[in-house]
């Protein structure tokens, strides 16, 4: 608004410097009477006619867009005094008087209304037109800017459910309930039961539209809100919480034009902190990766001067349908309404209309166990909160409630904590095998995941090692450590006898908890023997990390392994319906996600790269 108002500032002395300009460049031009040359005279005083009636045109064009009354239409009026006596000393004979401005200013009034109703016309439900004014009206507060025609009252139409209000005044509820009235069919407020004496009496005298539902501290918030969602029987209904203040600010005909015009979307107000008086759009991108949550302020894109959000925190507008198809889950106000947008941002458009505001008042922290009554609906290992916390989720002390988790659907990511059961077996497993002295190595898909990412694969099945068959005998030796891990050694195939006095074969696997350490028996590991090769092995955001052994190069041995195109990802043959390991990868590619829309589908990601990028 300050820049709008210092601009028109410069354009207005502008003119002014412009009309000084003027008149001391003729006013020396005419002391020069016969000094120039006839020629030369009179085609500059064509040049300046010619520029003159530029500046008129340029004048009219203001002028057709300011309120007769307003201070601004004055001055243009004074500056059209000044040209009109610039022309007369010229002895310019047919210079517009001000009653002519009439004959220009009605025509393009209808001119401008009739481009501007063309580009803001909407739906036949809802045909309210809505032309831009100009950018000099409304100078200088600009408290108006557009006119509307033809927008019936749609009241008949509109619910409100205002969700816990913050009662900080009787008189600012009072405010919003009048507000409300005559506006909305129906208005249900959710509302604590400590606050319902406060604001008794302002409630009765608004009955019977409004409807109360009370509630105690400990009350599941989401099934009274879903009660009120079945309830409501009008086309839209507006939702807003954690309001301090709703009055003329918030444009409820601007939420139905844009809702129809964009073809049925869900459109939010910005918000103004009430007791700091800080406004934002509230408007937020959301980066949802496999169990990880990020929120940052800020739009990709915009239509009808709206942007284009994941989340809002404004009070929205949108179809009581898709409430009813994607009840409220959780407790807490903001978290309960964080689950809700995650679910629909995939399916329907959000958008937030800035210059539709709501007064609020939201907290600026959260505790860890708010987000993690949130987070027990999603399974995250990480959120960026939109107030820039970080909430980490650790792992709990004893995996087996986790199991359950751990078994995840084709073309998903597995979560992270299952992920670090495997990492911690391998690290304990190669521990041991160094321990006792039996020879190992990485293979197949651990080496490929360590390759790629310096630690196991998002989509891991299983964890490949390599042992001479002649130590098979030794696993026997490590049984009672893996039993106080509560991991379990199983021989799936002894040893064969023999190549030339060699041992061959052989094959087992060592249980952890859900996963599987698989164990090959090799006549040799080659060059493991000899100079020995260690690489890294982390575990996504762990400080700690361990070396394995691999082969002497494993880059090589994994491209030998899985063919040309191996930086490009592909899931475990387990997850692709192939029989065995053994058949060839189509890499680049993820398979159809068995949950499509849930965080850790890996089909919505680029199946390139040491992270997942989105492929839009």
């Amino acid at each position: 608004m300050a820049r709008i108002i210092s601009i028109m500032s410069l354009i207005k002395y502008g003119i002014v410097f412009l009309s000084i300009a003027l008149n001391l460049m003729f006013m020396a031009k005419l002391k020069q009477g016969n000094s120039s040359k006839s020629i030369v005279h009179c085609q500059e005083k064509e040049d300046t006619i010619f520029y003159i009636q530029k500046y008129i045109t340029e004048l009219l064009d203001v002028r057709v867009t300011v309120p007769k009354k307003h201070t601004l239409r004055q001055i243009v009026d004074q500056h059209f005094n000044n040209v009109q006596q610039i022309l007369k000393d010229l002895n310019f004979k047919d210079f517009p008087v001000i009653h002519n401005i009439r004959k220009i200013e009605l025509p393009n009034k209808l001119h401008h209304y009739e481009k501007m109703n063309k580009a803001t016309k909407n739906s036949t439900s809802f045909p309210c037109l809505e032309a831009y004014l100009g950018f000099p009206y409304g100078n200088p507060l600009y408290n108006e800017g557009f006119r509307r025609t033809n927008c019936q009252n749609i009241s008949q139409r509109l619910s409100l459910v205002i969700d816990r209000p913050i009662i900080d005044s009787v008189e600012n509820f009072r405010r919003t309930l009048s507000f409300a009235k005559g506006r909305f069919k129906k208005i249900h407020i959710v509302l604590q039961s400590s606050d319902y004496r406060l604001v008794k009496r302002t409630i009765q005298q608004w009955m019977p539209n409004v409807a109360i539902q009370l509630i105690k501290q400990a009350d599941n918030v989401s099934l009274h809100l879903n009660k009120i969602v079945q309830k409501i029987d009008t086309e839209y209904v507006v939702i807003a919480s954690q309001v301090v203040l709703i009055n003329e600010q918030f444009d409820i005909i601007r939420m139905v034009q844009v809702y129809e015009s964009l073809k049925h979307v869900i459109v939010a107000s910005s918000i103004k902190n009430y007791q700091s008086g800080k406004w934002e759009t509230g408007c937020y991108q959301t980066a949802l990766k496999p169990y990880r949550l990020t929120y940052w302020s800020g739009y990709r894109e915009s239509q009808k001067s709206c942007l284009k959000c994941d989340f809002v925190k404004g009070a929205f507008l949108l179809s009581p349908q898709i409430l009813k198809k994607n009840p409220f889950r959780g407790r807490q106000i903001d978290t309960l309404y964080a689950d809700l947008f995650l679910r629909l941002q995939k399916q329907i458009k959000i958008f937030t209309c800035p210059d539709v505001m709501v007064y609020i008042n939201s907290k600026e922290r959260y505790e860890a166990d708010e987000i993690g009554a949130f987070n027990m609906l999603w399974n995250f290992e990480q959120i960026q909160w939109y107030t820039l916390q970080t909430f980490q989720f650790p792992c709990p002390a004893n995996f087996k409630g986790l199991v359950s988790k751990c078994r995840v659907g084709k073309g998903m990511a597995a979560p992270p904590c299952c992920l670090e059961m495997l990492y911690d077996g391998m690290e304990f497993v190669t521990d041991l095998f160094d321990r006792y002295r039996i020879q190992y190595m990485l293979i197949e898909g651990s080496v490929l995941g360590a390759v790629k990412f310096n630690g196991i694969s998002k989509w891991e099945q299983d964890a490949d090692i390599a042992i001479k068959s002649k130590d098979f005998t030794r696993l026997l030796l490590v049984m009672d450590d893996l039993n106080e891990m509560n991991y379990t050694l199983v021989i799936d195939q002894p040893v064969q006898c023999c190549h030339g006095h060699v041992k061959f074969g052989g094959v087992a696997h060592i249980r952890v908890f859900h996963w599987s350490i698989q164990i090959y028996g090799f006549d040799s590991l080659g060059e493991v023997e000899g100079a020995q090769t260690n690489i890294e092995m982390g575990n996504g955001n762990r400080k700690s990390s361990f070396n394995a052994k691999v082969a002497e190069n494993p880059g090589r041995y994994s491209r030998n392994r899985y063919g040309s195109e191996v930086f490009q990802h592909a899931e475990h043959w387990m997850k692709t319906g192939k029989k065995d390991g053994w058949q060839d990868y189509e890499s680049g590619k993820f398979e159809e996600c068995s949950k499509p829309g849930h965080h850790a589908c890996l089909d919505q990601f680029v199946a390139d790269g040491s992270f997942l990028r989105g492929k839009i």
